[in-house]
């Protein structure tokens, strides 16, 4: 498994050559090898950075013969030489309102090519940021694009989740498990864990919110609160764990409460071999109306992979 933030000098010589070929069939230039990607040089002279950590772990964990069409694929959909599609791309958030969109994401913390991004949950393991989005690509706000921006970022989130809230299917929430309660969205169109950001508004009756996984930028896990639930809620973290181990663009292995407000609460969880152990947070026991031990509060559950 590729780790997000494995240097460039770790990757396999296999697939940095890959990286360069595929920079040499889009007239792009090799300026500089980074920690976490390159610097390019297109052919109008402007350079660019170009992350590859995500496209790395794509490789690693597909078919060995599929890693030149995914470097390849990789590249052309990225835009990095477009000079026509990268000119969409505003200096100011006034110039493209519509496109706004919210994503979730873990925080960039001061990387340098860092897009700009609020944190989400009090642990600060999660943040949104917003994108721009267009029919061909997405391009993240930047903290120069906030800097320039004459209205309060605060509002622009909320724009932005309005943005995304228009943009999903009515169809996004799927049932995975229905004896168990357990749903899944995976449209795979880039905004699937976006989409806890609105889940409270996907069925009636959401007062007391979702428990959710959100393992990567293309999957979500959820169950609606309520007492009989919390026996399932081990099973959140199972799929968790899979996929924040082995899909792209991953987010967190956790699983959150998610209130109506856009209010997330951790709920604790512990994996020791077949057996998950789940602490259940004193605001969730009390919106549910239960008196429970400390045992049962923190309840165990087998592992299940199904």
């Amino acid at each position: 498994m590729a780790d997000d933030d494995t240097p460039i000098e770790s990757y396999p010589f296999e697939f940095r050559a890959l990286v360069v070929q595929a920079l040499e069939a889009n007239g792009l230039t090799l300026k500089e090898w980074r920690d976490d990607g390159l610097e390019v040089e297109r052919d109008d002279g402007q350079q660019q950075f170009v992350g590859l950590a995500n496209l790395y772990r794509r490789v690693v964990t597909s078919p060995a013969e599929m890693s030149a069409e995914l470097v390849r694929n990789f590249f052309q959909h990225a835009h990095v030489a477009d000079t026509e599609q990268l000119g969409q791309i505003p200096d100011r958030l006034e110039d493209a309102p519509d496109r706004v969109r919210a994503r979730i994401t873990r925080p960039y913390g001061d990387a340098e090519h860092a897009p700009w991004c609020l944190p989400l949950d009090p642990e600060g393991e999660l943040a949104v940021c917003l994108v721009l989005d267009f029919p061909t690509m997405m391009a993240f706000v930047t903290t120069a694009m906030a800097d320039r921006t004459d209205t309060p970022m605060a509002e622009w989130v909320a724009r932005g989740i309005d943005g995304l809230r228009a943009a999903t299917p009515a169809d996004w929430l799927q049932p995975l498990h229905p004896e168990q309660g357990i749903w899944v969205g995976h449209a795979n169109d880039s905004y699937d864990a976006a989409r806890a950001l609105v889940i409270c508004d996907a069925t009636p009756g959401d007062e007391l919110g979702w428990m959710v996984a959100i393992p990567t930028r293309d999957w979500l896990f959820a169950r609606k609160v309520d007492r009989d639930g919390l026996q399932f809620v081990h099973l959140l973290k199972v799929r968790a764990e899979w996929a924040f181990g082995e899909q792209p663009y991953p987010i967190s292995d956790q699983v959150y409460w998610v209130r109506p407000g856009n209010r997330w609460m951790k709920i604790p969880m512990a994996v020791d071999g077949q057996r998950v152990t789940v602490t259940l947070p004193p605001e969730l026991i009390d919106a549910l109306g239960l008196e429970l031990t400390d045992d049962e509060a923190g309840g165990e559950g087998d592992e299940q992979t199904g």
